[in-house]
């Protein structure tokens, strides 16, 4: 690896205790000044971490996947906890399946910075009113990557060197498609493929296919945290439910690839930072009859690409 010029560095990371004699550490952009991490109140104990990290002015982006109402976040708390909770049905700060710990701030002076924080155990966050935000998890490290951009798209573009660009769909994949599944018979299907025709709908796809699921009695509808994973069960699923799903996609995209010489096209409803390498994402369905469940629907589509997964779609 080449030597680092430090005069080049878009950051400078200070280090010095207080008065009590702790640790301090702060890293602030070179050109501004401004601060991205300032450790006064981080937290590490056995199954709860925090750090709190500042944030100017008043825009805030990322933190997904939520019902949020616009694409800017105001001041609130959420989780990041892949489940089935509920959809864009309803306005909450309460994750769905998707979880990605990203978020970016641009600054009024057209300069923009971002954090990624990698860990796959429980989390949330608190946005304040006064400039602060506060990321927390119940176990693993606090993994932060920064981004030091000079316009919003510099830093995405930043982000998605880090976590890998999008996968190439198949190009029937990318015409319009129509999730036909709830359809009970092949008349009912010829009927509604008539009624899209009749009314000049485009399509390039109906998927009839019916989803097969081991629906047991799990109410939660995940594994238990104190199950195994790995080859010897080695891993308690407690630290790793989020990234099951991105696991799940990775190998089965893997093998569909070994077995077949065309482009193949992948969606998951559990997706985590780097799934987009592999596969889409399903947002959880909205109520096609309100019009504020489409409006969070869309921003949930705005969001996705930002976090790297622009194929994407809801499933109704």
């Amino acid at each position: 690896m080449p030597p680092i010029n430090k005069d080049q560095l878009a950051y400078t990371i200070e280090a010095n205790q207080t008065k009590k004699g702790y640790a301090r550490i702060r890293i602030l952009r070179t050109d501004n000044e401004i601060p991205m991490l300032d450790s006064w109140y981080p937290i590490m104990t056995e199954q709860f971490l925090q750090i709190v990290l500042p944030y100017s002015g008043q825009q805030i982006y990322g933190f997904g996947e939520n019902g949020h109402d616009g694409i800017m976040l105001g001041a609130g708390s959420g989780t990041m906890f892949s489940r089935h909770g509920s959809n864009y049905s309803t306005k909450t700060w309460n994750n769905f399946g998707g979880v990605h710990p990203f978020f970016m701030n641009p600054k009024g002076d057209g300069t923009t910075w971002g954090v990624l924080l990698v860990n796959s155990n429980a989390m949330d966050y608190t946005v304040t009113g006064s400039g602060s935000i506060a990321l927390a998890a119940i176990g693993g490290i606090l993994d932060l990557y920064f981004f030091v951009g000079s316009t919003p798209n510099h830093v995405i573009q930043l982000y998605h060197k880090v976590i890998g660009n999008p996968f190439l769909p198949p190009f029937w994949a990318l015409g319009y498609q129509h999730w036909l599944q709830r359809i009970p018979t092949l008349a009912s299907l010829k009927l509604a493929v008539t009624v899209l025709d009749q009314g000049g709908v485009p399509k390039k796809l109906a998927d009839a296919y019916r989803e097969s699921e081991n629906r047991t009695k799990l109410h939660e509808g995940t594994l238990c945290m104190s199950a195994g994973m790995g080859e010897h069960q080695e891993l308690p699923h407690y630290d790793l439910h989020s990234v099951y799903g991105w696991r799940q996609t990775w190998t089965t995209k893997t093998a569909m690839d070994d077995v077949s010489f065309d482009r193949t096209v992948l969606v998951s409803d559990s997706t985590y930072p780097s799934s987009g390498r592999f596969a889409g994402h399903i947002l959880d369905s909205p109520d096609a009859e309100e019009w504020s469940s489409l409006r969070r629907a869309v921003v949930g589509v705005l969001e996705f690409n930002m976090f790297g997964i622009p194929y994407n779609t809801e499933d109704r």
